[in-house]
């Protein structure tokens, strides 16, 4: 939620709106794939109620990992490093220059 407020209301600082849109891009994708794992372990508890248990602790590593995630990204932008995260830094790089481009 910080990052798309902070994406949102930057508009000169293209660090900050990089590690904004990172942010949002990282994390908003970790809530969808965790949600869907909750979402599957719910539904296999009627269908399949051995996937349950493996589901849920797939669900809990992923959460522990993002954690971690989280963790080095803001401890990356505090130390003033542009760190870019795996698959997601590019799209990143190009999201801050778009409002950065538009201010003037």
């Amino acid at each position: 939620m910080s990052g798309a407020l902070l994406w949102w209301v930057e508009r000169r600082d293209t660090y900050v709106r990089f590690h904004a849109a990172q942010s949002l891009m990282a994390f908003g994708l970790l809530a969808v794939v965790l949600g869907m794992l909750g979402v599957l372990a719910l539904v296999s508890l009627q269908l399949a109620p051995r996937a349950f248990q493996p589901l849920m602790l797939l669900g809990s590593a992923l959460w522990v990992a993002a954690v971690l995630l989280w963790g080095v990204a803001v401890w990356r932008a505090a130390a003033g490093v542009r760190w870019r995260m795996p698959l997601i830094g590019g799209v990143a790089e190009r999201l801050a220059q778009v409002g950065a481009d538009r201010s003037g």
